[in-house]
């Protein structure tokens, strides 16, 4: 049976608690009622259970950087990446320019100018 983290964690606890003070044939009867709750293999969850630590489930948020490039440069950017057919960054960066200049003088992309300056910062810092 698939359970989810939360809930494995969850019963993980609750065994390990009675699995701790048991005698050897109650802890037995406990690992049997675990083993086919979780589904875990015998000897790791009898490994799981005997832990010191708590298997606690930390539900860390990452950091969200800050966003440097508006979402018009983001658009831009990708519609230049899948025209130049997927190229890397250390190409991408200095075929800007160029497919910018190009674009513009055939009148595919209509980029203002804090865009512009956003690309040619974008092509300074790499």
């Amino acid at each position: 049976m698939k359970h989810s983290l939360k809930v494995r964690s969850m019963m993980v606890q609750v065994f390990k608690e009675k699995y701790l003070w048991a005698s050897k044939k109650e802890k037995s009867l406990i690992l049997d009622q675990f083993v086919e709750a979780t589904g875990y293999n015998r000897s790791y969850a009898r490994t799981v259970l005997r832990k010191k630590k708590d298997n606690v489930v930390k539900l860390w948020s990452r950091k969200k950087r800050k966003t440097v490039y508006d979402d018009n440069v983001k658009f831009y950017l990708e519609k230049i990446w899948e025209i130049l057919d997927r190229i890397c960054a250390k190409r991408l960066v200095k075929a800007i320019p160029d497919t910018l200049a190009k674009l513009e003088q055939f009148k595919v992309f209509r980029i203002d100018s804090n865009t512009k300056k956003a690309f040619f910062r974008l092509v300074q810092q790499l």
